[in-house]
């Protein structure tokens, strides 16, 4: 099934007490990504979520969804990346709240160093990405949720997307769409 994604930054304490209004946490998990690049632009990211280690591969410009796999040997896993030439380029530890409404999955993340974000997840469809992120600032804003930098919601560029590697969020260009 392929997922589609919007990604904002947001204040955790505000968009949990709003989501608690309409809907039960799902899950709560501890994430640590190991995240790699390779000279080529190949991106890897190793990530262990509770007690599943699972591993994915993304190329940049790549608009479906990275390939992912669960992985047994975390260290081993790490070395065989290395010897294929990837390279660690970060770690990224975060707690995840997940609740599921209407038809999405909602992960709210509180990063270590990197701020707090939530990432509304539902079935591609047919959408385009702009009207997409229109009917997920619509339903935000209906829940009471909003993002904390300021031009996120009116912006004519397209949506926020979690990026693989660290950092702030970046604009995504998709690919033939």
């Amino acid at each position: 099934m392929a997922k589609r994604e919007f990604t904002l930054p947001i204040q955790a304490e505000a968009a949990r007490e709003a989501l608690g209004t309409v809907c039960s946490p799902v899950k709560r998990s501890q994430i640590d990504d190991l995240l790699f690049r390779r000279p080529d632009g190949v991106l890897a990211r190793l990530r262990r979520q509770d007690t599943v280690t699972r591993l994915s591969c993304t190329h940049p410009g790549a608009v479906s969804e990275a390939p992912e796999t669960i992985v047994l040997d975390h260290p081993a896993c790490r070395r065989f990346l290395e010897l294929l030439g990837f390279e660690t380029v970060d770690r990224v530890r975060f707690m995840r709240e997940t609740w599921r409404h209407c038809q999405y999955l909602l992960h709210l993340d509180r990063t270590e160093a990197l701020g707090d974000f939530l990432t509304v997840e539902s079935e591609a469809g047919t959408a385009t990405h702009q009207a997409y992120r229109r009917q997920v600032l619509k339903y935000l804003r209906n829940l009471g949720v909003s993002p904390t930098e300021p031009g996120v919601d009116s912006s004519p560029d397209l949506p926020y997307t979690a990026p693989i590697v660290p950092g702030r969020p970046k604009r995504f260009e998709p690919q033939g769409t």
